[in-house]
């Protein structure tokens, strides 16, 4: 799995699979890998163990946690069609408000 990754790839892996999650987060601390691995959805019902969620969080890679299944995470990222162009000015300053609003930039650029 892990050198297979392409450039900022997002990971989608399923709840369960304590070894997947402790291992795309250790593979974050290494620069060639930080590089490939751009975040991970982590998905399904079962809860993440503690010491799984410790090392997730120690290792500062980006993450969001969903009650979907992996093949509905994935079906719907695979069917999502973006429709902006670069003169829809319209659309680019909602999404460039909405970012500023709801995304911690700051904390991003510290995890660089």
């Amino acid at each position: 799995m892990i050198d297979g990754l392409e450039d900022s790839t997002l990971l989608i892996v399923t709840s369960s699979r304590d070894e997947l999650l402790v291992t795309a987060s250790s593979l974050h601390h290494i620069p060639e890998f930080r590089k490939r691995l751009a975040g991970m959805v982590i998905a399904g019902h079962v809860p993440v163990s503690d010491i799984t969620q410790r090392i997730i969080d120690d290792s500062n890679i980006p993450y969001i946690r969903i009650e979907e299944t992996s093949s509905e995470v994935f079906y719907r990222l695979r069917e999502h069609v973006s429709k902006i162009g670069p003169d829809d000015r319209e659309k680019i300053e909602l999404i460039n408000s909405m970012a500023a609003r709801y995304i911690d930039f700051e904390a991003i650029d510290s995890m660089l």
